[in-house]
């Protein structure tokens, strides 16, 4: 937080000039104690009230407008943090820039898009079986895992559907950079946490993830709760690659699997899986 730095204190440090004003002034009227007395009694002592009352009044406007404009930047931050959980920063940041920026004209062209699909396999059962409030708090509890993934693999979170987990890197303005390798690797330690949270809770829940490499199109959709998603083709494949994974696997498509070798500098052929 900011503190205040001016203060009352520090308005009133006229007060030793006052002083030693008086001194001075003593030592030239000294020897006619009357006019000094006039002077010292009346005059000085009015003058040097009115200056605290002034400085006074002046801090209190100075710390009431202080707190004004800490109150309106909480908020702007505050809204900016949400807006941030809604849409890519680079993307926020362009909406925020004017109003001249509509959110229906933002669309982004992703020649290479590597994206993550995650599905809890025996979630539903297990839903079914306990109250709303389990529930929630369970899927709360995976989900924030994998919320820990995305910030150490850089990966932006696209959206959640029930207890699909949906995540990527694309490039900007999604991301700073596309990486098959970091998506793969966050694909692989989302079935890990799950792993180690259902060993924790006794509960018998795993995590299926599909991964695909491929072309899509970012864009701000609705006028109300605006959120920025992904379209095209590679958003139905790993949707299909997520529902065809094994139980606690992760499924690569072929398009995907060249896209890491050729960033890990190999070459080959081979299939997906």
């Amino acid at each position: 937080s900011v503190a205040y730095e001016v203060r009352f204190s520090h308005s009133v440090a006229f007060i030793p000039a006052c002083v030693l004003f008086l001194y001075l002034l003593h030592r030239v009227f000294e020897h006619n104690d009357y006019f000094y007395d006039i002077i010292t009694r009346y005059v000085l002592r009015q003058i040097i009230f009115l200056i605290m009352v002034r400085s006074y009044l002046a801090e209190r406007v100075m710390r009431y407008r202080f707190r004004e404009q800490s109150a309106v930047e909480f908020v702007r931050q505050r809204i900016d943090n949400v807006l941030s959980t809604l849409m890519p920063p680079r993307v926020a940041q362009s909406l925020l820039s004017g109003p001249h920026c509509l959110a229906s004209a933002l669309q982004h062209q992703y020649p290479q898009a590597t994206i993550a699909q995650s599905d809890l396999c025996g979630f539903t059962q297990l839903a079914s079986t306990r109250q709303p409030e389990e529930v929630v708090e369970f899927i709360g509890e995976l989900f924030s895992l994998f919320d820990a993934l995305t910030d150490k693999y850089d990966i932006y979170k696209i959206e959640t559907i029930g207890d699909a987990y949906i995540a990527g890197q694309a490039g900007r303005p999604l991301t700073e950079r596309n990486s098959p390798a970091s998506v793969v690797l966050f694909a692989l330690d989302m079935v890990r946490e799950t792993h180690r949270w259902s060993a924790g809770r006794g509960e018998a829940i795993s995590c299926r993830v599909g991964v695909q490499t491929g072309q899509c199109v970012g864009g701000v959709v609705g006028s109300d709760m605006q959120r920025y998603h992904l379209f095209g083709s590679t958003m139905h494949v790993v949707e299909k690659l997520e529902a065809t994974a094994p139980n606690g696997a992760v499924h690569i498509s072929e398009v995907a699997r060249q896209a890491l070798v050729n960033e890990r500098g190999g070459g080959g052929g081979g299939s997906g899986g």
